[in-house]
């Protein structure tokens, strides 16, 4: 798509390109920002200095996304609500001061002994059956099942939430310019309608899930209207599904590709916390921002 004279091939559309970028990607750290050619002027900023820099000066590098006038508004599953991922302060402050209080450390560190079990759930279950693939038996199913308990989702409709939610995130797949899949609003729609029910029976009849949890922010206070809740139960869903699920299968390859790293995990467990951060580093399941 984008050949540039210094030898910068950056086609994340490309199939081979998305198997290994890291190849592509050292052209780009010799030398000040580029701007390259990606259906319209993008500039890509890669130097550690030069990325903190960006990401913390919103008055000249938004988060906002730029709006492409020949698209709906209303296309993309928050349907033009504005979340955290892709919003400045003050509206960003507003919205992460008001999530945070639902996502403590010691909220979190509450959830670990659920995560556990949901886990060992899943490996008895490939024991008991003798085999196990890591992204069906594992990598799939945890993350969404972890999600959709936390937001009092019944478990019978795990499998249906990971289908909608893995349709969802494949329309950004899909090239610029080009009309997303008829199965991508199918699912969007699903999921928006799903969710919309959701928070209107918390408010008839509150719970100790996430969901009833900001509901109750939204009525007490009006921190964040329905559209904006609605888009942050979305987010958390498909943001936390994708990356995690992601992060196991990157893991996992990177282990399985190196098999004296594996021993030692194996040999010194307590390396473990070490090793998802290094696996976050190494193979991160989120290329750009």
């Amino acid at each position: 798509m984008n050949q540039a004279a210094e030898n910068i091939y950056f086609n994340p559309w490309d199939p081979a390109f998305r198997a290994n970028p890291y190849p592509h990607y050292k052209p780009l750290l010799a030398g000040p920002p580029r701007i390259l050619d990606l259906f319209g002027p993008v500039a890509m900023v890669t130097r550690y200095a030069d990325v903190t820099t960006a990401l913390r000066d919103h008055a000249h590098f938004s988060s906002v996304r730029p709006r492409d006038p020949s698209e709906p508004n209303d296309e993309g599953p928050f349907a033009g609500a504005r979340t955290m991922l892709f919003s400045d302060p003050p509206l960003h402050t507003r919205l992460r001061r008001l999530v945070s209080r639902d996502f403590t450390p010691r909220r979190i560190r509450d959830l670990e002994p659920r995560i556990r079990e949901i886990a060992k759930n899943l490996i008895d279950a490939a024991e008991a059956k003798g085999e196990l693939e890591v992204m069906h038996g594992i990598a799939n199913a945890l993350p969404v099942m972890v999600i959709a308990e936390m937001l009092g989702v019944p478990p019978d409709h795990y499998q249906q939430f990971k289908h909608w939610s893995d349709t969802v995130v494949s329309g950004d797949n899909t090239l610029p310019g080009t009309p997303l899949p008829e199965e991508f609003h199918t699912a969007k729609n699903a999921l928006r309608g799903y969710f919309a029910d959701e928070i209107e029976r918390r408010r008839k009849n509150s719970g100790t899930d996430l969901i009833s949890a900001l509901v109750a922010a939204h009525d007490d206070a009006e921190a964040m209207n329905a559209d904006e809740l609605l888009a942050f139960v979305l987010l958390l869903l498909l943001a936390g599904n994708e990356t995690t699920t992601n992060l196991i299968g990157n893991g996992m390859l990177a282990l399985g590709r190196n098999p004296a790293q594996m021993n030692l995990l194996r040999q010194t467990p307590e390396l473990m916390p070490r090793a998802i951060e290094e696996i976050l580093r190494f193979d991160g399941p989120v290329q750009s921002t």
